[in-house]
């Protein structure tokens, strides 16, 4: 068990490194790319779809990750209350994007939050498999998922970015990189 865990922590550490060394690069050369207005527009989108993504990463998935034995439709029922609750907060999201966007004074703020909602649904979609996964202790797969899903983020963004996108780069980073991390 000894070999497993530190196994287990070189793979976690490794994801780690490469996600927040690509993450802060692609921070800093999007935000000069974009300018910061484009780059506070997004952010005044992100505050809400982080929400989103919080109530549904990591809360109903719990119950596979903890218990001793999973008992029969365990692994159905969860992915459904998932799958409704995440439908039901980027439905929410999407609805009132119109509403947050007047609370912020800046009307872009609406598309932004409608077409990322996706995110949430992502996450949904994927927790039981991500629960299963931290279940098996299978954190080389998760370690090697996540690396890669945040590279090939960082490197749509850039490259909307580049191609004059402004915010939209961002939340296309976002997208990929939850799509890519549910794919894998």
């Amino acid at each position: 068990m000894n070999r497993l865990f530190s196994v287990n922590v070189v793979w976690t550490t490794a994801s780690s490194l490469i996600e927040n060394i690509t993450g802060v690069l692609t921070f800093f050369v999007v935000a000069r790319i974009i300018g910061s207005e484009a780059f506070g527009i997004a952010a005044m989108a992100f505050a809400f779809l982080f929400v989103g993504e919080f109530l549904v990463r990591d809360t109903i998935t719990e119950a596979i990750i903890e218990r001793k034995e999973l008992e029969d439709g365990r692994l159905e029922g969860t992915f459904f209350a998932l799958a409704l609750l995440s439908v039901a907060i980027a439905g929410l999201l999407a609805i009132l994007a119109p509403a947050i966007a007047a609370l912020y004074g800046q009307p872009e703020v609406t598309k932004l939050l409608q077409y990322g909602s996706p995110v949430i649904l992502i996450y949904g979609l994927s927790g039981v498999s991500s629960a299963l996964l931290r279940r098996r202790l299978a954190f080389r797969t998760l370690a090697v998922r996540d690396a890669v899903a945040v590279v090939a983020g960082g490197i749509v963004c850039i490259s909307l970015a580049l191609g004059g996108f402004g915010a939209w780069s961002l939340i296309a980073q976002r997208l990929v990189q939850l799509g890519t991390s549910a794919v894998i």
